[in-house]
């Protein structure tokens, strides 16, 4: 049985920002981790590279087990997930999309 891969070396150049600023380029981190911090503080190609290095499920996954993430917060994600892959991950009614609206 194949063990579930729990590390990644980090590649700070695929993301806009460098939020690990005490962590050495390509050393291991904690895939949850990562994906935690860059969802916090997220944008276009940071969740782009999320995604790419580790699917929409699993980015989706991650965000979804956050507590300090408010459930706006998690619907823009989705969004924005569902926009990079060119697909939606809900249905979205004018009621989860209450908060975006101006």
């Amino acid at each position: 049985m194949k063990k579930k891969k729990t590390q990644i070396k980090i590649d700070k150049s695929m993301f806009e920002f460098d939020l690990f600023w005490s962590i050495e380029d390509g050393s291991l981190i904690d895939i949850d981790t990562l994906i935690n911090v860059y969802s916090q503080y997220s944008n276009t190609k940071n969740m782009k590279a999320l995604v790419a290095l580790f699917s929409k499920e699993k980015v989706l996954s991650v965000i979804e087990s956050q507590d300090i993430l408010s459930d706006e917060h998690k619907i823009a994600h989705k969004i924005n997930i569902g926009i990079i892959n060119g697909t939606t991950t809900e249905n979205f009614t004018s009621e989860n999309l209450a908060p975006f609206t101006v």
